[in-house]
Order: C-alpha cells, then sequence, then structure tokens
C-alpha cells in the first residue's frame, strides 16, 4: 500500500513539474520580446557574430505624454526610465554552451523551449547526483524532491528570469558526489570546470591550501586554465580582453549590486551608502568590500585549518557547505537565484541531523535563512520596505553560516543522537521544508514577485508590461 502511495504521488509530482515548465516557457516567450528577463541578454549578446560583451542600452517607456504638432508635424514624446543596461557578464566558457543554446533555431519560442528542458533536466540531474549521499531507495522520492527544488523560492526566480543556474547545480553537485566517494582529483577537476563557468566558485581553492592539499591545489588552478581558455577554439583573444575590462569595470557591479535581490558584502554596502546618502565613490565602495571579503577569507581559512579539518565526521562536507556560503557573500553579485548552490549545505546539515543531538537553535535558524529571501521581492514603496528589501539575503547567508557553525560544534563534542531523538529531528526537518515549499506555492499562487507567472493567459502582463526603445 505504501508502494502504491508513494508511485502516485511521483505521478503527481511528474504533472505539477511538466506543469511549472509549461508555464516558465510560456512566460519566457512572451517577456523575452519586451526585455523583462535575463534570458533576453544572452539572447541579444549570442545571436548573431558580433561582441559577446558589449554593452546595450535601452530605455522602457512608462507612459506617453500628450502629442504636440510642430511644423504641421505630429512629434510623440514619452516618460521613461533611466538608460537600462544589458550586458551579458558571463565567462567565455559559459558562453560556448549559451550561444549553443540560443542559436539552435530561427524561432524564439523553439530555443525558449530548448532552454527550458535543459533547465528541469538540470534539477532532476542535481537531485539525482545529491541522492546517492544520503538515501537507500532512491526512486521513490525523486521526483517529489525534484518538485520541492523547482517550487523553492530561488528556483522560481531563476526560471522566471531564464537565468542559467541549474546549468551549473549538477556540475557542483557532481563535486561533491565525489567528495563523498573520495574521487579526489577528479573532483579536483570537476571543481576546475565549475570555476571556469562561475568565477567565484574559484573560491574552493582556499579548501586545498588550508588542508596543505598542493598538488590537488596545483591540479585545480590547472584545471580551471584550461576549461577557461578552451573557448579559444572558438573565441578570440578580442572577447577574453572585453570580459577582462568588464570584470574591471567596478562601476558596472556597483550598480547592479545596489539591487534588492543581490546579498552580496557589496551589495549592502553600496545600498546603505545610497539609502544614507553618503558622499563616496565607487572605488571606495569597492576598497571597503573588499577589505571585509577578505577578513572573511583569512578567518576562513584559520578557522578550517585549526578547526574543521580536526572534526571526526563530516569535516570534507561542511568545509565545502562554508565555501559555497562564503562565495555567495564575497561575490560582487550574489543574486537570489544563486541561493539555489545552498542545496548542498542543506543535504549536509540533513544528514548530519541524522547522527547527531541538534540544539532547537538550529530549526530556528534554518527556519530564519529559509525565510528571510522571500522579503527581497518587497516593493519598496517607503524606507522601511527599502532596508527590508536590501538587507534580507545576506543575513540568511550569515544564519547558514550559524548554522554550519553550530553543527560543526556538535560534531566536535562527539553528541550522537539517539534512534528516537534521530526520528523526530528528521520529522521536524521534514515539516520545516514542507511548510517552506508550501508558503512558496501559496506566495506564487497570490502573485508575490512574480506577476502573472502562473497565468498561461499573458493578457494582463502585456497590459502591464512597459514598451521598450532601443538606445543602442
Amino acid at each position: 500500500m505504501q508502494k502504491v502511495k508513494l508511485i502516485l504521488l511521483n505521478l503527481i509530482c511528474v504533472f505539477l513539474i511538466a506543469y511549472l515548465a509549461m508555464l516558465t516557457w510560456k512566460q519566457l516567450v512572451v517577456s523575452t520580446p519586451f526585455y523583462d528577463n535575463d534570458y533576453k541578454t544572452f539572447y541579444m549578446t549570442l545571436r548573431g557574430k558580433e561582441d559577446v560583451y558589449r554593452i546595450e542600452k535601452y530605455v522602457r517607456i512608462l507612459k506617453y505624454l500628450p502629442t504636440q504638432t510642430i511644423n504641421h508635424q505630429k512629434k510623440i514624446s514619452a516618460q521613461t526610465t533611466p538608460p537600462i543596461n544589458a550586458i551579458n557578464l558571463n565567462t567565455p566558457t559559459m558562453n560556448i554552451i549559451l550561444r549553443s543554446m540560443v542559436n539552435a533555431s530561427n524561432q524564439l519560442s523553439q530555443n525558449v523551449l530548448l532552454w527550458t528542458i535543459a533547465t528541469f533536466i538540470g534539477a532532476a540531474i542535481s537531485i539525482l547526483l545529491l541522492m546517492q549521499t544520503f538515501l537507500d531507495k532512491k526512486y521513490y522520492y525523486f521526483f517529489p524532491f525534484v518538485f520541492m527544488l523547482c517550487l523553492s523560492w530561488p528556483s522560481l526566480y531563476n526560471v522566471k528570469l531564464g537565468q542559467l543556474t541549474y546549468f551549473v547545480l549538477p556540475i557542483l553537485c557532481a563535486a561533491f558526489l565525489l567528495m563523498h566517494f573520495k574521487q579526489w582529483r577528479t573532483m579536483t577537476v570537476v571543481l576546475g570546470l565549475l570555476a571556469a563557468l562561475k568565477i567565484f566558485f574559484l573560491i574552493f581553492l582556499l579548501y586545498f591550501i588550508a588542508r596543505k592539499q598542493w598538488r590537488l591545489a596545483l591540479l585545480f588552478i590547472i584545471s580551471f586554465a584550461v576549461f577557461f581558455f578552451f573557448p579559444l577554439f572558438y573565441f578570440s583573444w578580442k572577447e577574453y580582453h572585453a570580459f577582462f575590462l568588464i570584470t574591471q569595470h567596478h562601476l558596472i557591479f556597483v550598480e547592479r549590486a545596489i539591487l534588492p535581490m543581490n546579498g552580496s558584502l557589496l551589495g549592502v554596502i553600496a545600498s546603505w551608502v545610497s539609502f544614507l546618502k553618503i558622499q563616496s565613490s565607487v572605488k571606495q565602495i569597492s576598497v571597503c568590500a573588499s577589505i571585509l571579503v577578505s577578513y572573511a577569507v583569512v578567518r576562513y581559512v584559520i578557522y578550517d585549518y585549526r578547526f574543521l579539518r580536526h572534526l571526526p565526521a563530516f569535516s570534507n562536507e561542511l568545509s565545502i557547505s562554508f565555501l559555497i556560503v562564503l562565495a555567495l557573500i564575497c561575490s560582487p553579485l550574489s543574486w537570489l537565484y544563486y541561493f539555489l548552490f545552498l542545496l548542498i549545505p542543506l543535504v549536509v546539515v540533513f544528514k548530519i541531523t541524522q547522527h547527531y543531538l541538534i540544539p532547537t537553535s538550529y530549526f530556528v535558524f534554518l527556519c530564519a535563512a529559509l525565510v528571510l529571501p522571500f522579503f527581497a521581492l518587497v516593493i519598496p514603496d517607503n524606507k522601511m520596505l527599502y532596508i527590508i528589501a536590501h538587507n534580507c539575503l545576506l543575513p540568511s547567508l550569515l544564519y547558514w553560516i550559524l548554522i554550519l557553525f553550530l553543527l560543526a560544534r556538535v560534531i566536535m563534542k562527539k553528541q550522537v543522537v539517539s534512534a528516537q531523538r534521530a526520528h523526530t529531528q528528521n520529522v521536524i526537518f521534514f515539516g520545516i521544508m514542507v511548510s517552506y515549499v508550501a508558503l512558496c506555492a501559496v506566495l506564487l499562487s497570490s502573485h508575490y514577485g512574480l506577476d502573472h507567472f502562473v497565468n498561461l493567459d499573458k493578457k494582463n502582463y502585456l497590459n502591464k508590461v512597459a514598451p521598450v526603445v532601443w538606445l543602442s
């Protein structure tokens, strides 16, 4: 009977996942021509043979002004937004993958379909890889876990914007699985590929440095260099030069970091400088953030060297988890959809709750870490809402740091849990996760932060979205 229920649950989840995929495809097909997502940036810069890293500018028309007649000619004027930059900030390695996907067909709808299928396959592969590390009866819970991941708040934000986190997440999960099976060299090569796709994952070099694994550190650097420069078979040095110039353009990053969906240290500093109207240059903001990032990196290396590597269990898992959170904190742009990478720390903390006695504060911190990102999409109509929207993601990441720190102390004290208490902790953990997914579903259905995403009929969306005028 239990088996039949699980099969039925899987079938329901398959249907719901397919429905989410259909909503994603519809949203991207309709919103891309209006440049109302991130997929449009990839589509603009990677179609054709123009410079991949060129800066495109456009404005949105807020309202049309009364028609004026000048010299017997009618002229239409409009109130617009300030110029908006559309820049592809992905590495050449990532752009090789993206270019093949946006040029698969001459039809936008077909390219978006390929993108959507690849996105949800990436989610499924990520779950499949991670299930090898913590669950024996893999297949009965596969689709429910995939559905829970797809319905999480960072995931919904990712698919609405047409972002590419699900193209990177399976590689991170593969590296974690290889670490689980102690395939260190292969894991290091995969981490090198990961860093070539997303530069902020170069932070994994600290893992090898803190543990004095110099050969693996060298292998990581070589792997990164090989994967990073492999696109030279397709791109030219001109594209690489343009990419390096963009990474040194601090204004580009500060302008984006100030948006509320960013949880980095740079973002919080920039938003407070803007809110308090402090006279400060872009360079000063960048230097301040760099000092804090440097301090965080040094503190982690010391903490790993003196404490984490001496843990009797879960030493490697916790170290990787700390680095994932630290990567999001230290990266100039730590968007809400990057929080999908926290799936690895989530699996690690779940595994630890099965073996050790966990204090109540852990569950409180976990709830706070999961709930805070919801506030990133609050419309900042007043000062209080502005502060909330711009200062909710970094505290969420700091709660993750507290959770990992707390669990590391529990492991060091060897507070092994009884079977009954372990069962209770598992029930509480899954209760929190189910409640979280249910809250995501409620907010999605109420159009909070994701306007009209759940509507297959996009008439209301088309009536609301502002038209676009190209400046370059």
